[in-house]
């Protein structure tokens, strides 16, 4: 995951959103990349409530020539 990665939530198996992320952190400290499977920590942009149980997924966006 990277700072440009985007995100979508799902709950129960519905899509609640999606969004950009504003800060990725590992152990406290702002990093550039997070790789699997070290627990990190998030900020996202937009007013979606993220809870408990709800699964995040991450992808990029890329632009094909």
């Amino acid at each position: 995951i990277t700072p440009s990665s985007l995100w979508r939530v799902f709950r129960e198996g519905e899509v609640l959103g999606e969004g950009s992320i504003a800060e990725l952190q590992s152990n406290k400290q702002a990093v550039n990349i997070v790789r699997a499977p070290h627990e990190f920590g998030l900020k996202v942009r937009g007013d979606l409530v993220i809870k408990e149980g709800d699964i995040l997924k991450f992808h990029i966006m890329k632009e094909l020539e």
